[in-house]
């Protein structure tokens, strides 16, 4: 999954191919979140630094990638400084498309109940999409790993109590690894424009598994690279990375990930995908 670069490697590209590293890394990383998508931010960087995975330094291919090592403290705080440098932009960056959000939310809350659902979102940015479903849920648990993301996270949160009770809506920081393993296992589990950018993504989704109910359900919306112009970017991403100005990228198509979250224990209910340079969105039951 690992592409390594050389510093003489990366010396070979010249300025054009610096300016289109640039461009392409401003309208790749924004991811489409709640409050405030923004392709860089997390969707294709997309809701972005959620887990504690997120920084690596090159993209990979996911069908090739050898086996990844659970995330150390050390590679937590790494991928924390990456997202901190993003989380006031972020915050303030429109959603790039508000109709297809605005559907995915609806369809997500057709799997929660008012009175008994439990829900965990990892990758929270600041924090719109767990406020707008707080008042569908018992309960909902929003983890980052940038401080500065859940710092916002909650100071949105209490600008919407004004108007919206989230009152059993929580902000943790912490990255999806470190996040101990519950005693009370969730009804749903969210993970929105973060599974392109865990290195370790198998790991998670075990995790997530195992933490949800029997029949539980992970939602997820991921960019997939692979079905649309993931050859060029193959290239130009990993010497963004290197630079430490963008976390790594997972390239591969709709049906690989279909199928990593399929051989994770997971039946796919339910698919919206808007259009090819659009994320996936997709509804997975626990078996």
């Amino acid at each position: 999954m690992k592409t390594a670069f050389t510093r003489s490697q990366l010396l070979i590209g010249s300025t054009a191919a610096v300016a289109i590293l640039g461009a392409t890394a401003t309208l790749a990383l924004k991811r489409p979140s709640s409050s405030s998508p923004s392709f860089f931010s997390r969707n294709l960087l997309s809701t972005r630094p959620t887990t504690s995975v997120m920084a690596t330094s090159s993209l990979s291919n996911d069908s090739s990638t050898p086996p990844q090592q659970p995330q150390t403290k050390e590679d937590e705080v790494k991928t924390a400084r990456l997202w901190d440098r993003f989380a006031e932009g972020y915050s303030k960056s429109p959603i790039k498309d508000p109709d297809s959000y605005e559907t995915k939310l609806k369809l997500t809350q057709k799997y929660f109940r008012a009175d008994t659902t439990r829900v965990l979102e990892f990758a929270c940015g600041t924090g719109g999409t767990a406020i707008r479903h707080a008042p569908h849920v018992k309960s909902i648990t929003a983890i980052d790993i940038s401080p500065q993301m859940i710092a916002i996270a909650k100071e949105n949160k209490a600008q919407a109590a004004t108007t919206t009770d989230t009152s059993n809506l929580s902000f943790l920081c912490s990255g999806i690894d470190s996040l101990p393993e519950t005693t009370e296992p969730y009804h749903v589990i969210l993970g929105m424009s973060i599974l392109h950018l865990l290195p370790n993504k198998k790991d998670v989704l075990a995790k997530v598994h195992r933490n949800l109910v029997p029949g539980g359900y992970f939602i997820s919306s991921t960019i997939c690279l692979g079905d649309n112009g993931g050859t060029l970017l193959k290239w130009i991403l990993p010497v963004v990375s290197w630079t430490g100005l963008i976390p790594k990228v997972s390239i591969f198509t709709k049906q690989e990930l279909r199928q990593s979250i399929e051989e994770s224990g997971f039946d796919i209910e339910e698919e919206f995908h808007p259009g090819n340079d659009k994320a996936v969105f997709l509804v997975a039951k626990k078996k």
